[in-house]
């Protein structure tokens, strides 16, 4: 026994340190903390097992660079054979998540030369021009994109086309394209370049003053000028947009710059949607009669979430939910609430029923987004902004919910729908 011990002891205090870092650096559960102390080596090991192993499928994203290294070195092969547009635009975009400017613009120099007829090539051309330091070989580019569209990118091509004529002194040019960016962009960069314009024009005071969105009513700038009603409902591969032609539910949608992929998801699960401006007065809200009970609001700076009674339009409370909540769910039973806490790495789960925030969510990734149910509701599928990877969580389970496994996705995904799961005869 004595030499047993022997053998174990270092280990132990080794396994016992591993788990105290991960605590310390993961936070979950306080009660982990006296079981790894208390427990010793088996206590330190059961929390291994139940906290460490399965936050290693999050570490996949430190492995992505090696597949993206054995993806470039396949597209310059097969450019060799097939130079396509599209090739070298792949290729350019992996070229530009390596940080490689140069080869990623040279690729899209070929792209181009091919197919000019793509926005976002020249975007890309123009980002990687950026990225070089070259804000005067990236004006030309950015004037095409946003001579298509002034809004490409939510306003970003026109800020940093702003933000190349201010770098190349043409202040009186940069100030034309800033105002629209300042407007309605909320990036920081964005508030960065812009603040930088105003110290170039002289203007110290006021880009120290300088509120950036703080108090702007962007309202009146994305809301519809009139009521209307909507019926379309989700695409599908076998017929496309539908109708729904036998509603359930009567539902009045606020515009504040709502989303047509929202209407359809309602439309699609059997409601009669009456989208008003947002200048709409709740009298004549609660007139069309909307069914329902309660609705929910995340406070995103306030780190906390409303319960808004329909019947009497008040707010019957307010709760902490944890840390940039920015999208929800509600379960098919009304019974909860799963919140994605996008400012944490967790879904957090609010039951409606007793009013209370249940005392463990589920960790997801860096940034939980938008959430959707598979058909059935057994799953729940969240994607995640920053690690572009989509978490799939089990709902229910002798333990609760639980992640089950990451998906790769793609970058920055933030929106999320589920095709019904059609299962082997």
């Amino acid at each position: 026994m004595g030499a047993l011990g022997s053998l174990i002891f270092p280990w132990g205090l080794i396994v016992q340190g591993i788990a105290l870092w991960h605590f310390v650096r993961r936070r979950p559960e306080t009660y982990w903390l006296f079981i790894i102390i208390f427990g010793g080596v088996l206590g330190a090991a059961v929390y291994v097992v139940v906290e460490m192993i399965p936050d290693l499928g999050l570490l996949r994203g430190v492995f992505q660079g090696f597949g993206k290294r054995s993806r470039i070195q396949s597209l310059e092969t097969q450019i060799l054979d097939n130079p396509s547009a599209g090739n070298f635009e792949e290729l350019a975009e992996l070229y530009f998540e390596q940080k490689n400017y140069a080869r990623a613009r040279e690729a899209l120099n070929r792209a181009i030369a091919a197919r000019s007829d793509s926005p976002h090539s020249f975007y890309l051309r123009a980002k990687s021009a950026l990225g070089m330091g070259d804000y005067a070989g990236a004006i030309p580019d950015l004037e095409y994109v946003v001579g298509k569209d002034p809004k490409f990118d939510y306003y970003r091509a026109t800020g940093l086309l702003g933000d190349a004529y201010a770098r190349t002194a043409d202040l009186e040019r940069a100030a034309i394209y800033f105002a629209p960016a300042a407007q309605f962009s909320t990036t920081p960069e964005l508030l960065y370049n812009y603040a930088n314009f105003l110290k170039l024009m002289g203007k110290k005071e006021e880009a120290r003053e300088w509120p950036g969105l703080e108090g702007m009513d962007l309202v009146p700038m994305v809301t519809s000028g009139q009521r209307f009603t909507w019926d379309e409902t989700p695409w599908s591969w076998e017929k496309g947009f539908g109708r729904q032609t036998a509603p359930e539910f009567n539902v009045v949608a606020i515009d504040y710059g709502i989303k047509r992929n929202i209407l359809r998801l309602l439309a699609g699960e059997g409601c009669n949607i009456t989208v008003v401006p947002a200048t709409t007065s709740a009298e004549d809200i609660l007139a069309m009669k909307p069914d329902g009970g309660e609705i929910f609001v995340s406070n995103f700076d306030s780190d906390s979430i409303s319960e808004i009674s329909t019947p009497t339009n008040e707010v019957g409370g307010t709760y902490t939910i944890g840390s940039r909540p920015i999208r929800g769910v509600v379960s098919r039973d009304n019974s909860t609430l799963w919140v994605a806490n996008f400012g944490a790495d967790s879904i957090a789960l609010y039951s409606i029923d007793d009013g209370r925030l249940e005392p463990r969510g589920v960790r997801t990734g860096s940034a939980p987004d938008a959430l959707a149910f598979s058909e059935d509701e057994h799953l729940l599928l969240a994607a995640d902004a920053h690690s572009g990877d989509v978490a799939v969580i089990r709902t229910e389970g002798k333990e609760g919910p639980a992640l089950f496994t990451i998906l790769p996705a793609g970058n920055s995904p933030n929106a999320i729908a589920v095709k019904a799961i059609r299962k082997n005869p």
